[in-house]
């Protein structure tokens, strides 16, 4: 069982009951790391989703008998730990039972289903006192909105769709919240305002899955950074452009919201599987962590007015925008501040997975992992991240690769990597197999295979070179007699040759068609815009035959 401890509305680690347990067997998601390192919101998503994977049904043998070997995993990790999704839930209602979501709570509740005792039933006395208070909570902020667009004070209003949107959000209506968090874009005056309103845009968007919402809201953050805060930046600005460097920033928002707003961006990029984007927003991010500091302005808070988790009495939390609400968690000096979006763990592994399936040359990974010192400092936290990296780019690929696979393991119940882990383990280890192979002219397979822990398996590894060579990730051919890669040969005297003929017939060809064109132009015969005139031009530069011309310039011959 799970033990749970809250202080100020916050889960502080929970402590696993003694029993005796094997480190061969180890759970493969530590929830207490969860909980340390995440806000409220973001710690309940990844408790649900971790319960959700652990649920799931154990595959059904094929038809030849087999079992499903890709969720072989899960089934051991569901038969060695059968409570860990149960804890997972435990976990999820001792937060939620202080907040203010009910409908989740409720959910939660039946999705426990009595297997934990009364004590994780439904209290409906307290669903009916929240949704009492909530309702009133609402008809409150609609009227205190309605006077402040009464008066036409654009600060107080913009704060008072701020509180609705906090209100929105912490009782689950996403889409509510993002509308009103976006209309206080409207009475925005300053570009901290605007990044304030995207930050919570953005996070209510990672929430609900929108992606769309958080690209587009990223990047206008960036635009009014971009402008120097003289002023509110333009609808137009919808793109993927890049977040202004610290120094330049600093003037215009925290730090800290802008390396959440790079946070955000990184995962939009993730979604759209474009790898080499999110590996550069996640190294954004890290540089403006390191700038982040433990001031308490417009992205610290003490937590205690998080939307949606309020105090020990369970009185609603909220009143602040909440982007100016991070949390602070686990630290009684109040100096921590805890992402909604992303942990520095995160950080740190999406970053390298994200750098080591999308670079093409190690030059490439060196300069983001080892040249960029903020975003190398936050993987010096990681030890199996770094370690992965370090392999990597001193070309110890089987090494690197034993590494990859315990990293990719842990990843299988990653809310936001889950999707993506076969796909860079695959990408991963074809960058190792190229990288091996490009200073070679001639590799010995065996030698390789024996490289990368397959020495029983040429076949397989010739199959997989085979594969690369067919869609060009290879410049090689395979001697499957000899069981020899050989590099092809370019000669480069023979294509420089090769360049500078076709360069000259391109400019033969080129020069022949501006003069045909000359010539049809001197002599009138062009069709197009303005043709006319240019007929004009050219009969009234033509005397006749003998050099006559009457007076309409026309030539007159006789």
């Amino acid at each position: 069982s799970v033990i749970v401890v809250l202080r100020s509305g916050r889960p502080v680690v929970p402590v696993l009951s003694d029993r005796n347990m094997d480190t061969d067997e180890l759970p493969p998601v530590d929830l207490a790391a969860i909980c340390a390192s995440y806000a409220p919101h973001a710690v309940v998503a990844r408790l649900l989703f971790i319960a959700d994977r652990f649920s799931e049904t154990v595959s059904v043998p094929s038809a030849g008998g087999a079992q499903n070997t890709s969720s072989g995993s899960q089934n051991h990790d569901h038969a060695v730990f059968p409570t860990l999704a149960l804890d997972a839930l435990k976990l999820a209602h001792a937060i939620l039972k202080r907040g203010d979501n009910t409908a989740l709570y409720v959910s939660v509740c039946e999705r426990i289903g009595g297997r934990a005792g009364a004590e994780y039933d439904v209290d409906q006395e307290m669903v009916a006192t929240k949704t009492k208070r909530a309702t009133a909570k609402h008809e409150s902020l609609q009227s205190d909105l309605a006077g402040y667009k009464t008066n036409t004070i654009k600060e107080s209003i913009r704060v008072g769709y701020g509180d609705l949107g906090d209100f929105y959000r912490a009782t689950g209506a996403f889409q509510d919240a993002i509308k009103a968090y976006a209309r206080t874009r409207d009475y925005c005056t300053t570009a901290r305002h605007v990044v304030s309103t995207c930050l919570d845009i953005a996070r209510v968007g990672v929430e609900a899955e929108n992606y769309q919402h958080v690209q587009n809201y990223c990047a206008k953050a960036a635009a009014a950074v971009g402008s120097g805060g003289g002023g509110v930046a333009g609808d137009s600005a919808t793109g993927g452009g890049g977040t202004p460097s610290v120094a330049s920033a600093s003037h215009c928002a925290e730090p800290f919201a802008l390396a959440e707003l790079a946070r955000a961006a990184g995962l939009a990029a993730l979604e759209q599987r474009k790898y080499a984007l999110a590996a550069a927003k996640f190294a954004e991010a890290a540089n403006f962590a390191t700038g982040a500091g433990g001031d308490a302005e417009d992205g610290v808070g003490s937590g205690d007015g998080l939307p949606g988790y309020g105090d020990a009495n369970g009185e609603l939390g909220g009143g602040a925008s909440a982007n100016t609400q991070a949390v602070v968690h686990g630290s009684s000096s109040g100096d921590e501040q805890v992402s909604e979006i992303l942990s520095t763990r995160d950080l740190a592994t999406f970053g390298v997975l994200c750098c080591l399936c999308s670079c093409d040359n190690i030059g490439e990974m060196r300069k983001l992992l080892v040249e960029n010192v903020a975003f190398r400092s936050a993987v010096e936290g990681e030890h199996e991240t770094r370690r992965l990296a370090e392999l990597f780019v001193d070309h110890k690929f089987a090494e690197a690769l034993v590494v990859l696979g315990s990293v990719i393991e842990k990843l299988r119940f990653d809310m936001h990597m889950h999707d993506h882990t076969s796909f860079i383990a695959t990408a991963v280890r074809e960058k190792a197999l190229a990288l091996y192979c490009a200073p070679f002219a001639v590799a010995d397979l065996n030698q390789m295979a024996a490289t990368f822990a397959m020495p029983n398996d040429v076949s397989a590894l010739e199959k997989e070179l085979t594969s690369l060579i067919q869609r060009d990730i290879i410049n090689a051919r395979v001697d499957s007699k000899n069981k020899t890669l050989h590099a092809k040969t370019v000669d480069k005297r023979q294509n420089a040759f090769a360049a500078v003929t076709k360069a000259g017939t391109e400019f033969i060809s080129g020069a022949r068609a501006a003069l045909v064109r000359a010539s049809l132009t001197e002599h009138g015969l062009v069709v197009g815009g303005g043709s006319s005139r240019r007929r004009t031009g050219a009969h009234s530069g033509h005397s006749g035959r003998h050099g006559m011309r009457d007076d309409s310039g026309t030539g007159m011959g006789m």
